[in-house]
């Protein structure tokens, strides 16, 4: 049988003949052009590293390259090149993008080629609502990234930026891990000196820390964030500074519509303490692969349901915060619920908690209160600004009809501008200063009333007015101070009354003869229509009243809706409604 022979040696081949068993001559491949290895196709990477894809002449493919653009690269900057170089050669996974060459061009410039990669990252296609990719599909695409990461702790290297953006999602299927610029050796001497690295929403707390004994689940944490955000299309842990204070509180969304097998397999492998996160990153591939390949074990999540409703029982019991242990029970009745949803006295534990009222408002409550109350306030500021110009627009009047008494006059007016100024500021700036100093200047403008026409008549009626609106408003709250402002208005025009009564003041009423006689010290009073503008005042108030009733009922109703619709949601966690409907499936 001949063979090839290369260099002298001849290697037999079976298949050296051809049909009818003759022998057949072997031709040698053609030589390598020792030309350029690479030609430049088109740029597709930025930043600090270059990235080109470019033909292998010699085994005609396409490859991308990767090089440092600058030209005379920091020590630092070079040993993360060869560092992800050779960390990704070393990998050889479906889901690691294979590196083919690393050495340097005719400048004297370290590159390595790699496969030249297609597709779409995986933080683009949880932002996109029309993508194609279903969440079973992303799940499994999943179980591939957690096998290449299994793959390089096996080989004791963790990567530490894992995150979707660093996700490729081919078109045919592949998934490829990327970026291995900051992956470090476990084994490697001093492998986490230096300034922390990582994207904040992704990092472990020791990670953020600033540890130097990292290891692999560093990876599990930011495993655990990026199946979060497969589930639920949204980060575990927002964006931007807020990121990193979540992370280190441990905070986890309460998370009803996901299975609740993965919500738990999440939380565990992002917990705050790695120590209670899973030991390798098999486990989590055995939860994951377990739901898809549809081995849900019931009795497992009812076992976890009443652990979850055990611990908040346990909190409301044992913890003294009141905010505490509501937000802990809540929160452990809710995945309780999640977990098994006929476990009624989860159902019924989540609606006494909320039917029963706090001891005392926790202060993400108390802020919101103080939000409601300062819109109800600016709102019965304009309605006050209105009240003003009707206040204003009787000047003209009193001048018309021949009222010239300038003290009094003068008086009126200031108070008038006075309560429009305040009005106007109070729609602008929230402050009580400015609703004291208007409290203030109703009170003195009552007293003027009452002795411009007699305590008995108009001051009355528009302090009962004044104070029906003020229970909406931030300034009084607590009847304490509603009582000081009714005792300050009963005051202002009882006061008038009884300095009348004692002789301090020219009286303005007086009973004679079976009759009620009252008179009005102002200059110019002999032709004052005093029953036109009696009517009038009547239609103003009783309108001022049914305005601010009218505002009033709006936001009473809207609270009262508000407690309807929350009592029918709660209804619907009840026993009855869970067994009716399992029934109509």
């Amino acid at each position: 049988m001949a063979g090839i022979s290369t260099a002298g040696v001849t290697i037999p081949r079976d298949d050296d003949t051809d049909g009818d068993g003759e022998e057949r001559q072997r031709r040698p491949s053609a030589p390598l052009d020792p030309g350029p290895r690479y030609a430049e196709r088109a740029v597709i990477g930025r930043g600090g590293l270059g990235e080109v894809v470019a033909l292998d002449v010699q085994i005609g493919r396409d490859v991308a390259i990767k090089r440092l653009r600058d030209s005379e690269p920091s020590a630092a900057a070079q040993a993360r090149f060869l560092r992800e170089a050779r960390i990704q050669g070393r990998l050889e996974h479906p889901s690691i993008p294979p590196v083919y060459e690393l050495a340097r061009d005719d400048n004297g410039q370290q590159y390595f080629a790699m496969r030249k990669l297609d597709g779409v990252t995986l933080a683009k296609t949880l932002r996109d609502p029309q993508s194609p990719f279903t969440r079973q599909r992303l799940l499994r695409a999943f179980i591939d990234i957690c096998h290449a990461i299994d793959l390089a702790h096996s080989r004791r290297i963790i990567h530490r930026d894992l995150k979707p953006a660093n996700i490729l999602l081919g078109e045919r299927g592949e998934v490829y891990v990327l970026d291995w610029g900051i992956a470090r050796e476990l084994d490697t001497p001093n492998a986490f000196a230096g300034p922390t690295q990582g994207t904040p929403g992704f990092m472990a707390p020791e990670q953020i820390r600033g540890d130097i004994d990292l290891d692999e689940r560093v990876d599990i944490y930011a495993l655990g964030c990026i199946l979060f955000e497969i589930l639920t299309r949204t980060p575990l842990h927002p964006r931007g500074k807020e990121a990193h204070a979540n992370a280190l509180r441990g905070d986890f969304p309460v998370v009803y519509d996901q299975p609740p097998e993965l919500v738990a397999a999440c939380r565990r492998a992002t917990h705050v303490e790695r120590e209670r996160r899973f030991a390798s990153v098999r486990e989590l591939i055995a939860i994951v692969q377990g739901f898809l390949d549809g081995d849900r074990d019931l009795e497992h999540r009812r076992l976890l349901a009443r652990q979850h409703l055990a611990r908040a029982t346990a909190a409301l019991a044992e913890i003294s915060d009141d905010e505490t242990r509501r937000s802990i029970a809540m929160r452990e009745a809710g995945q309780a619920l999640a977990l098994d949803p006929t476990l009624s006295d989860a159902a019924e534990l989540i609606g006494r908690i909320m039917l029963e009222p706090p001891a005392t408002l926790p202060p993400a409550v108390e802020r919101e209160m103080v939000a409601i109350d300062w819109k109800s306030q600016k709102t019965l500021a304009h309605l006050s600004s209105g009240a003003s110009l009707v206040f204003l627009s009787m000047i003209p009047i009193f001048l018309w009809l021949g009222i010239r008494d300038v003290p009094y006059m003068t008086a009126y007016i200031v108070l008038s501008c006075l309560m429009l100024g305040l009005s106007l500021a109070q729609a602008r700036i929230e402050t009580t200063k400015l609703m004291t100093v208007f409290a203030v200047t109703m009170i003195c403008m009552f007293a003027l009333i009452a002795r411009m026409f007699t305590p008995l008549l108009t001051a009355p009626a528009l302090a009962s007015t004044y104070i029906a609106t003020m229970p909406f408003s931030p300034l009084l709250r607590g009847p304490g101070r509603l009582a000081l402002l009714t005792a300050s208005s009963l005051a202002a025009i009882g006061g008038v009354w009884g300095a009348e009564l004692i002789g301090w003041l020219s009286p303005t009423t007086k009973w004679e003869n079976a009759t009620l006689v009252l008179r009005s010290p102002l200059d110019g009073m002999e032709g004052f229509p005093a029953l036109t503008m009696l009517a009038f005042s009547m239609v103003t108030l009783i309108g001022l009243g049914a305005v601010f009733s009218a505002y009033a009922m709006r936001d009473i109703r809207r609270a009262r809706l508000q407690l309807v619709v929350q009592a029918w949601h709660l209804r619907q966690l009840a026993p009855t409604s869970v067994a009716q409907s399992d029934a109509g499936r």
